[in-house]
């Protein structure tokens, strides 16, 4: 079990503008000091560093009140380091595991584990993993015993089962339900914007096809004007009043229009500010979206860390199915061992039998053969009239007594080497008994190891179908709300399009046919993609004979209010010729090599291309040095002299 063993602190509440460490350890401490003297700062300092109570939990209004200050004094930061001893209960290879936490003078907090930079929602899922959950009651801070002893019976149910983690789910879900509403709302308030683009598009159409009325009645007054002044004196003065009655009713008509062109105008200015609303919404559902894309990180990387947990049970499966496998051969390696103990014993208790029954029948011919002797004897007692054959028969009887001394001394010597086996036998089936005794011990622990792990491994399995669920509904639910993210993102580029197609149409209609894209010719139709992808945005710029011209089209772009463009005056522009690399194979050339172009704009174009090249596939790139050259290929993949690749 984990526990606190110090805490360092430096800037934070009563602490001053030192480094501070508090020493805690295992059990129970208990801290005590005269009233103002920091015991409860300690407290505040273990709930600030681990992120689980708000500054007005903590007698502050904001965090930056827990910045040490007095006197005018005050110090740069508050930080605040907890030290843990982690006896396995942290996920981490280290004795000790350190939470830091510091917050400056801005109020942004920084936090680090073990010395490395951390998000919050990290210290939240290492707390977790040692069993210090956010909405747990690890820390019980001053008056919430109190509160508890003065809760309802409803209210202590809500602490259970918040304390149970019910109440993190149902949260959860009510929160998903909310953001499924917040979507349909925000798709709804979408369609009302498409629909209400739609109709100020076709408005600005119709406004359009008025101006160009306009326009061409304004050429034509032109072109009369200057038949006007080059007639000869006498057509204008035979034709006078009839060319002067005619630039009447055109003066009329054109007074007329223009009468309607300036409620055209005011009509495109009140549209020009719808777009800029439609706009500011735009941006406002974008920040909303923002939440969404958070959300949909944190589900991936709680899906990754069931999958690494997963893989972790399967893992640990393994090895128990491997060990259990393991303890098996074990045991019929033993079960053999005993059986074939057990066939040994019986050997030994049958050689045993056949030696007694040898001593048996031994004890038996040697007292036949001392009962024979005691015989001989007695009858020499009563025959000493026959000493004579006695004599005669002496030495043969002395002969054959030695030779039974010889067999009696014999048979003992056997008797000694058969008790001397009979000694070893038994000492020899003590031995085997003993080991018999801790086979089956040794088989018994086996049997219950097995049997624990089979109950470990069923454990795992139960866990794992438990997270399989979970993913499964995770997997759901991230799935969904892409598609909704992506009917959002669709939306969204519609109508983007349209307004950015809007403004690209005024801009053209003014200055048309001077882009650079106008003024280029792509020699090979197969290259056209690559083209487009080394000029880029650029192909859009427009060339213009220098800086005073430029200066006029963007003041009329202005004063008429038909959006932004880029120009390159021929003047102004500074560029370098372009330098040619060594040639290899799969690279085509430069990119300025394979457009037509006429001379005068050639700066414009060295701008626009610059040292780029064309190259076959990503292969060739690669082979160049990715990095070393701007490099685009036949299919359009753009490689930057950064290193950053598109595609």
């Amino acid at each position: 079990m984990t526990y606190i063993d110090r805490i360092n602190v430096f800037g934070f509440k009563s602490y001053g503008s030192r480094k501070l460490t508090i020493p805690l350890g295992e059990g129970f401490i208990g801290i005590v000091g005269p009233n103002g003297s920091g015991k409860s700062n300690i407290g505040d300092a273990i709930v600030f560093a681990l992120g689980l109570a708000t500054a007005k939990s903590m007698r502050a209004l904001k965090l930056t009140d827990l910045i040490f200050s007095s006197k005018g004094k005050t110090a740069p930061y508050a930080e605040v380091e907890i030290v843990f001893k982690n006896n396995g209960a942290f996920p981490l290879n280290t004795e000790e595991v350190s939470i830091y936490r510091r917050v400056d003078l801005n109020g942004k907090s920084t936090y680090k584990i073990n010395g490395r930079v951390a998000k919050y929602y990290e210290i939240e899922e290492l707390l977790s993993e040692a069993g210090i959950p956010r909405q747990a009651y690890n820390i019980i801070t001053q008056g919430d015993i109190f509160r508890f002893i003065k809760m309802t019976p409803y209210e202590r149910r809500e602490l259970l089962s918040e304390l149970a983690g019910i109440n993190e789910y149902e949260e959860k879900k009510e929160s998903a339900i909310n953001d499924l509403k917040e979507i349909e709302e925000k798709l709804n308030s979408s369609k009302l914007v498409l629909k209400e683009i739609k109709v100020q598009l076709k408005r600005i159409e119709e406004e359009k096809e008025s101006a160009e009325k306009a326009k061409y009645l304004e050429d034509k007054i032109k072109s009369l004007q200057i038949k006007l002044k080059g007639v000869k004196l006498f057509n204008l003065i035979k034709d006078k009043g009839r060319y002067i009655k005619e630039l009447k009713n055109i003066e009329n008509n054109l007074s007329s229009y223009f009468k309607d062109r300036e409620d055209v105008k005011a009509s495109q200015r009140e549209t020009l500010e719808k777009i800029k609303q439609l706009e500011s919404l735009l941006e406002e559902i974008q920040k909303e979206l923002l939440p969404f894309k958070e959300k949909e990180g944190y589900i991936n990387a709680d899906i990754n860390n069931l999958k690494i947990k997963k893989e972790d049970l399967l893992k640990q499966k393994e090895k128990l199915i491997s060990e259990r496998e393991r303890y098996i051969k074990e045991k019929e390696n033993k079960e053999r061992e005993k059986q074939e103990l057990k066939e040994k014993l019986k050997n030994l208790n049958e050689e045993l039998k056949r030696i007694n029954e040898l001593l048996k029948e031994n004890e038996k011919l040697l007292n036949e053969k001392s009962e024979e002797i005691k015989n001989l004897e007695e009858d020499g007692e009563g025959l000493q009239q026959k000493l004579i054959e006695l004599e005669r028969e002496e030495k043969a009887l002395k002969e054959s007594e030695n030779l039974k001394e010889k067999e009696k001394i014999h048979i003992e010597l056997e008797i000694s080497k058969l008790n001397e086996r009979e000694k070893d036998y038994k000492r020899e089936l003590v031995s085997l008994k003993e080991k018999l005794k801790k086979l089956k011990q040794s088989l018994l622990n086996i049997e219950d190891f097995v049997e624990i792990q089979d109950k470990k491994i069923k454990s795992i399995n139960n866990e794992l179908k438990r997270l399989e669920v979970r993913k499964k509904i995770l997997d759901k639910r991230l799935i969904s709300l892409r598609e909704k993210k992506e009917k959002l993102f669709h939306k969204l580029a519609e109508v983007l399009a349209k307004l950015s197609n809007l403004r690209e149409d005024k801009i053209s209609s003014f200055l048309k046919d001077i882009s650079v894209a106008e003024l280029i010719t792509v020699k090979d139709n197969e290259l056209i993609k690559a083209i487009e992808v080394a000029g880029g945005g650029r192909l859009k710029n427009i060339v213009v004979k220098d800086d005073r011209v430029a200066e006029r089209c963007i003041r009329f772009l202005k004063e008429k209010k038909l959006g932004k463009a880029s120009f390159i005056p021929l003047n102004r522009v500074r560029v370098s010729k372009p330098v040619r690399p060594p040639l290899k194979s799969g690279v085509l050339g430069l990119a300025i090599d394979f457009i037509d172009y006429p001379k005068e704009i050639e700066k414009a174009i060295f701008y626009v291309f610059g040292n780029t090249l064309v190259v076959e596939d990503f292969e060739t790139a690669r082979n160049v040095g990715i990095g070393t050259f701007r490099m685009t290929t036949v299919d359009g993949d753009l490689f930057e002299k950064s290193g950053v690749i598109t595609g």
